[in-house]
């Protein structure tokens, strides 16, 4: 069938009707002369045609089909193991004499429904549809290959996630040098407040003042008071500083690990999309060869 307008596809279609005459047997029917050579030749073809369902049917799956064996076979090749429809009706009699026949009929129609065909649409395309639904493939084609190229734009944004993951590499290192030279600091205020406490015991048992120890004067407990406040504020203040510290580089870990599992998605889609765009572009090239192989045959 031709479609209307420009010319673009060709469907064809076939039907096959066949009558098949029944096998016979010269003593069952006692026919001779002509009539005993057509039966010979209507059995000859009947039991080429079981010979190509029997391939058709074989587990051990046969590569040759013997098709060509009649003219009947040849006729059938589509219907048989093509991508056809096919009915078939097998016809049997009730007569106790015909028994044989009804059950080798019944056999043989046991064996022929076990071919499974895959009907399709027959398809011609003419050699200006085949270049139009070229050109289209073309086009489809060059806007992946655009994508493509601003696919390699984004390899700016993969190099600023780089600088970025570096940089905090940076500061993650920054960040643990301040907390060691903090925890040093600590060391050494304690090792001074352990000190301080030495002296100002030492004092107390060498120094009396009217009759009394330095110690239980008030001057004496009023200016320890304030420096043992001092100390706690000063040692609370560098305590406060320390976690903070430990929280932002907790904070900064946790930065540096999520810039990694971008980085690792990152770098498996551009694995991926580089593959296929390279498959694209294989095709890309076949396709062109085949354009210019349609241009000079048209020429």
């Amino acid at each position: 069938m031709l479609c209307s307008g420009e010319s673009t596809q060709i469907k064809v279609g076939k039907l096959n009707l066949v009558d098949l005459a029944g096998s016979e047997r010269s003593k069952t029917s006692g026919v001779s002369g002509k009539q005993l050579d057509e039966m010979k030749k209507i059995n000859k073809s009947l039991s080429c045609l079981g010979n190509v369902i029997f391939a058709l049917t074989d587990s051990k799956g046969r590569s040759h089909i013997p098709y060509r064996d009649s003219k009947l076979t040849r006729l059938l090749e589509d219907s048989l193991g093509g991508n056809c429809k096919t009915t078939m009706m097998a016809m049997i009699s009730p007569c106790q004499d015909a028994f044989s026949e009804s059950l080798s009929t019944i056999l043989f129609a046991k064996r022929a429904k076990t071919i499974k065909n895959q009907a399709k649409v027959n398809e011609d395309l003419d050699n200006k549809t085949l270049i139009r639904k070229y050109e289209m493939e073309l086009k489809k084609l060059r806007s992946e290959l655009n994508d493509k190229v601003t696919l390699n734009g984004k390899n700016e944004l993969f190099v600023q996630l780089e600088d970025q993951k570096n940089q905090a590499e940076n500061e993650k290192k920054s960040a643990l040098a301040a907390l060691d030279e903090a925890g040093k600091k600590l060391l050494q205020i304690r090792e001074e407040k352990k000190s301080l406490e030495k002296k100002i015991e030492m004092m107390n048992s060498q120094m009396i003042a009217g009759g009394h120890k330095i110690e239980d004067t008030l001057i004496f407990k009023t200016a320890l008071q304030n420096q043992h406040n001092l100390l706690v504020k000063e040692f609370d203040k560098k305590i406060h500083e320390l976690s903070k510290e430990k929280q932002q580089e907790e904070e900064d870990k946790q930065q540096v690990m999520r810039y990694k599992q971008l980085l690792l998605k990152q770098r498996d889609i551009m694995i991926a999309l580089t593959t296929k765009l390279n498959e694209r572009d294989d095709t890309i090239e076949q396709l062109h060869e085949e354009v210019d192989a349609y241009d000079k045959i048209n020429r």
